[in-house]
C-alpha cells in the first residue's frame, strides 16, 4: 500500500503513464536477482528485466545502476564475504540474464539511442553543481518526500513512514544493517548532484529513480511494522 500509493505514482502516472512500466517490474528485477544470488533460477531476473527493456531504456538504465548495487550489497548481506570463485559464478550467471535480457529487449534500441542523443539527456544542457545543491532544494525534498502532491523526483510518501525509516538507525539491530546502507546510498543520489546527473545519463540532474525509494521505504514499513505493534 505504501509503494503503491506513493506520490510519485498517484500524481505522475496520469501525466505520464511510461512511468508505471518500471513501477511494476523493478520489485520483480530485485528479487529476480536476489534468487540468483541465493542459487536460484534466473529467469524471473530475465524476464522483468526483458520487460524493463521493451518499455523503455531511460529506466532500464537506472534499473541497471541500482540492480548491481543491490547485487553487490546483497552478495555481502547473504554470504558474510566474498569467495572469489562463488562470486565469479553468481556474478557471471547474473551477467548473462541480464546480457540475455538486453538481447531480448533491442527491438526498440536503436530509435531509442537516436532520440537519445537529440534530446537534452544527451548533454548537460548548461551549468549545475557538483557536489552541493541550494538551501532551497534541499528544503523541497524533505518535504516533497512525505507531503503531497509528489513529483518526478520526490516520491511524497506518506508521512507515517518517516519513523519507519529512522528505525534501523535507531535500534541498530544487526538484520538491519542493509537496510542502514541503502537508506544511507538513497540519501547521498538525493542530495549530491553528480550522483543526480549519473542517474539521469549525465544529463542534468534528476531524481526519477525515486521510485526505487519507494519501494525501500515502503520495505522499511513491512520490516518494521511488527516493532511498533
Amino acid at each position: 500500500l505504501v509503494y503503491v500509493f506513493s506520490g510519485y505514482l498517484m500524481r505522475i502516472a496520469p501525466m505520464h503513464p511510461a512511468f508505471i512500466h518500471v513501477f511494476i517490474f523493478f520489485p520483480l528485477v530485485i528479487y529476480g536477482l536476489d534468487r540468483i544470488i541465493k542459487k536460484k533460477s534466473p529467469f524471473l531476473f530475465i524476464g522483468s528485466f526483458a520487460l524493463i527493456m521493451l518499455h523503455g531504456y531511460y529506466f532500464a538504465y537506472m534499473v541497471t545502476i541500482l540492480a548491481f548495487v543491490f547485487g553487490i550489497i546483497r552478495y555481502l548481506d547473504v554470504y558474510g564475504k566474498i569467495c572469489w570463485k562463488e562470486f565469479r559464478t553468481i556474478f557471471f550467471r547474473a551477467a548473462a540474464g541480464y546480457i540475455l535480457a538486453a538481447l531480448m529487449g533491442l527491438i526498440t534500441l536503436l530509435p531509442a539511442v537516436l532520440l537519445y542523443l537529440s534530446s537534452t539527456r544527451g548533454n548537460s544542457g548548461g551549468e549545475y553543481p557538483f557536489l552541493i545543491y541550494s538551501l532551497e532544494y534541499y528544503k523541497n525534498l524533505f518535504t516533497g518526500m512525505f507531503f503531497p502532491p509528489g513529483d518526478t523526483d520526490y516520491p511524497a510518501l506518506v508521512s507515517v513512514v518517516l519513523p519507519f525509516i529512522l528505525i534501523p538507525f535507531i535500534e541498530r539491530k544487526r538484520d538491519d544493517k542493509i537496510l542502514r546502507i541503502f537508506l544511507i546510498l538513497s540519501l547521498c543520489l538525493f542530495c549530491v548532484p553528480v550522483l543526480g546527473r549519473l542517474m539521469n545519463g549525465f544529463g542534468y540532474p534528476s531524481n526519477r529513480w525515486s521510485f526505487a525509494f519507494s519501494f525501500l521505504a515502503a520495505y522499511c514499513v513491512t520490516n518494521g511494522i511488527d516493532r511498533i505493534f
